[in-house]
């Protein structure tokens, strides 16, 4: 049985790492994003997103017969997260595929731009390097698909869910007639790196409790000690804690609205470590996240139709960021999901080896 790791893989020089990367690279072009000789593909970037990943996937494309362009912007803080330069808007509507890889924020996934009828994209904002050559980055994403369709069907007509952890998270969501979508590699869902979980947001006002985040969070890394937030009609109104609370009230203070509980996603990839690293953890069986900022496509005519317009428009801030949760006990009404992080019921199977 597979299961979550502990630390990074380790590097064996440069030479080893490109060797590597190439087998991710060739992976992603095959196996995910499919890409067909003659595609016209951008990779919109940032001066963070290490060569590494550029050179292969761009060794990858172009031996599948398609074209690659590179975009490279500058890298963005929390506030210009949802920035993306006009050049990158208007050229992602002449690709085939649009790949987005920004690894200081998600304005290349995010944020409008153009897009040509049938584009494929790819959305990988936030992958390191570190976890472009982990385990998760080549799931198996048959099974990944086929656990986030059991659970989702599990979750659907739930009305309350309630997670508690024993370091004191306690908290309460209504999600009546709000929709379970599913990130699953791209087989349901949206063709995502490293993927697998199942996600939902509240009815707009109705998330209450105490929220402990233990796991690392975007834009800020792994907390020195775990950060109490309390949370009051959908909206986190304090946070406690050390250097890491304090960096995040920081982003609070710098960008309007952003304190919004916007997001509940339950992981469910058994190759994705706990690796320090955000966007490889949020996937991972036995964490949660939750996220903060801006409501996701999915959710906004539920709270547009139930709540105005106006209402709408206040939990779409510049920002969407993640928060890692361990080992939850979670339940939908009064079905048990997880259990201090163990899967509970018949959605979960385990995985075959790779």
């Amino acid at each position: 049985m597979a299961t979550l790791e502990s630390q990074p893989p380790v590097r064996i020089g440069r030479t080893q790492t490109i060797i590597d990367a190439a087998k991710t690279a060739y992976f992603l072009v095959n196996n995910q994003i499919k890409i067909k000789p003659g595609d016209e593909v951008l990779i919109a970037c940032d001066t963070m997103t290490e060569l590494e990943i550029l050179q292969s996937l761009a060794g990858a494309i172009q031996a599948a017969g398609a074209e690659f362009t590179i975009c490279m912007q500058p890298s963005r803080s929390p506030k210009d997260a949802a920035k993306l330069t006009k050049i990158i808007q208007r050229g992602a509507g002449a690709a085939d595929v649009y790949i987005s890889w920004s690894n200081s924020c998600g304005a290349t996934l995010y944020s409008q731009r153009e897009r040509k009828e049938g584009q494929r994209w790819f959305a990988a904002p936030m992958r390191t390097l570190e976890v472009y050559l982990g385990p998760a980055a080549t799931s198996n994403y048959q099974y990944i698909s086929d656990i986030c369709e059991r659970l989702q069907k599990m979750l659907e007509g739930t009305k309350t869910i309630r997670f508690t952890s024993e370091i004191g998270t306690d908290m309460v969501l209504d999600v009546t007639g709000m929709p379970w979508e599913v990130e699953d590699g791209g087989i349901r869902g949206p063709i995502c790196f490293g993927d697998g979980e199942v996600f939902t947001s509240h009815t707009g006002h109705s998330a209450d409790g105490t929220l402990y985040i233990d796991g690392p969070l975007a834009y800020i890394g792994v907390p020195d000690e775990p950060i109490k937030l309390t949370v009051n009609k959908g909206w986190i109104t304090k946070i406690e804690g050390g250097r890491a609370a304090a960096r995040l009230r920081r982003v609070f203070a710098e960008v309007s609205n952003s304190n919004y509980l916007c997001e509940f996603a339950i992981g469910v990839n058994p190759w994705a470590r706990r690796s320090r690293f955000f966007e490889e953890e949020k996937k991972g069986l036995s964490n949660i996240h939750t996220a903060y900022g801006a409501l996701q496509r999915f959710f906004r005519p539920y709270i547009e139709k139930n709540l105005g317009t106006t209402a709408l428009q206040k939990r779409l801030p510049g920002i969407h960021a993640d928060m890692v949760s361990y080992d939850l006990t979670i339940w939908a009404d009064k079905k048990l999901i997880e259990d201090k992080g163990k899967p509970m019921g018949d959605w979960w199977y385990p995985p075959p080896e790779k």
